[in-house]
């Protein structure tokens, strides 16, 4: 795995991560919960 070194705090951050503001939603707004945990758990697997 990368870290990176964040400039203020000297922390170190993995540089690869799963973003997860664009979840995918149903047609009323919602989040798809049963596709959000597949992505998920894909990521994880991956």
């Amino acid at each position: 795995m990368f870290y990176r070194k964040m400039p203020k705090t000297n922390e170190r951050l993995s540089a690869l991560c799963f973003g997860c503001m664009r979840l995918p939603v149903l047609t009323d707004g919602q989040i798809d919960k049963k596709r959000a945990i597949a992505q998920i758990r894909h990521a994880i697997e991956g």
